[in-house]
């Protein structure tokens, strides 16, 4: 799971050699397209097969998109837990005021547990400190519960329109 945040990382702008963004590239393209994942040990690249107990184990969701205009908490993804199932949810959310240079980004991970029906989560934290600016800097998001399911939730700004979107990763065992 590092890897491919590294990965996302480094394809989104954060500084690496070409011949890296490449053959990450090469990585992410493989995994939307064949579900193969290929991670970077050192000096070399390697791939894990998509019938593999690695792959079986993590999951990536899929990117919602939502649109806000108020300070209402609202409801970015909610994410099903099967269960009698353990595991860490990674979460990306950026959001971009529309029509100005207001922006929000940030990754969190939160530690979850469902047994007997009943789903229970670590402490949310920061993997990468989530950034406002502009309109935007009041904005707030988090990783919480509704009915058992994991919901990640976002604050606008009051009278400011602002488009969202999440991508969530989750280890399952």
């Amino acid at each position: 799971m590092k890897n491919i945040l590294i990965a996302i990382l480094l394809l989104s702008g954060f500084a690496a050699s070409a011949q890296s963004k490449t053959l990450l590239a090469a990585g992410i393209k493989n995994i939307q397209t064949h579900r193969e994942t290929w991670h970077n040990a050192g000096d070399s690249i390697y791939k894990i097969k998509p019938d593999s107990v690695v792959m079986k184990k993590m999951l990536v969701g899929t990117s919602d998109y939502i649109l806000t205009t108020n300070a209402t908490p609202t409801t970015v993804k909610t994410i099903t837990i099967t269960d009698e199932t353990a595991g860490v949810m990674l979460v990306m959310l950026s959001g971009k005021e529309t029509g100005t240079a207001g922006s929000l980004g940030g990754i969190k991970a939160v530690q979850y547990n469902k047994n007997g029906g009943t789903l229970t989560l670590g402490t949310v934290g920061d993997v990468l400190a989530t950034t406002a600016t502009g309109t935007l800097a009041t904005a707030t998001w988090t990783i919480t519960t509704s009915s058992n399911n994991i919901v990640i939730q976002i604050t606008g700004v009051a009278a400011t329109n602002a488009e969202w979107v999440c991508f969530p990763i989750q280890t399952k065992q």
